[in-house]
């Protein structure tokens, strides 16, 4: 099964912005372990020679088959060029896949902040604890001229201000400009609960409920 897909490498190389790249992946229950496996040979192949390149593997809490890669440069081409080095590994997911690798490319669209902001965007913390990362996804319907960067901006500001945030970023899609992933690391679910109910997180939720073009999804994931 070929699993690379087309124009992401392409996209990164062509882009002078900082490259990010979200894959989600799917596996067969009985194939957990040897994803992890895979998963983390791949990481290591992107950091090999290459120290700006930073890649995490996430796997969801109540869906445990399914993964998300975060991988980012501040190098878009160093991240294409070492996508292609790596490629072997991801197409040995193949057996494993009950879905096919859905891969996308993607710019910073409002600056990170947190803990490890300045250091890197997804940094390499502990992963003891209770400490677990939420991925949403966030589809504007029309134009991207019309993307609420405002109400973007203010939702991330209090989400880094709030007690037990440790990282937050935007993800703009590359050929999809009204796409964004919302990418937070928080210590505790406790603290998730807490700012989910904060008056900053309902406020950003009317503002953009309105203008959504598919359901607002969110998920929990834990570091490996």
């Amino acid at each position: 099964m070929a699993l690379s897909v087309p124009g992401t490498a392409a996209t990164l190389a062509a882009s002078a912005d900082p490259a990010r790249v979200l894959t989600f992946i799917e596996v067969r229950s009985d194939a957990v372990g040897s994803t992890e496996v895979l998963l983390h040979r791949y990481v290591q192949e992107l950091r090999s020679d290459a120290s700006t390149i930073t890649a995490r593997v996430l796997q969801q809490i109540d869906r445990p088959e399914h993964f998300v890669l975060l991988e980012s440069s501040e190098q878009s081409e160093l991240l294409a060029e070492r996508e292609h080095h790596a490629q072997s590994i991801l197409q040995s997911l193949g057996a494993f896949l009950t879905a096919p690798l859905d891969r996308r490319a993607h710019r910073s669209f409002v600056p990170p902040c947190g803990r490890g902001a300045g250091r890197a965007l997804l940094p390499r913390a502990r992963d003891a604890g209770e400490a677990l990362y939420v991925v949403a996804h966030l589809d504007i319907a029309g134009a991207a001229s019309q993307a609420p960067r405002t109400a973007l901006e203010r939702f991330r500001a209090a989400a880094c201000h709030a007690a037990g945030n440790e990282l937050f970023e935007v993800w703009q899609q590359a050929n999809r400009g009204n796409h964004f992933d919302l990418i937070a690391r928080w210590s505790t679910r406790q603290a998730l609960s807490a700012f989910a109910a904060s008056p900053a997180a309902r406020e950003f939720r009317e503002l953009v409920g309105p203008r959504l073009g598919s359901p607002y999804d969110e998920r929990m994931y834990q570091p490996h």
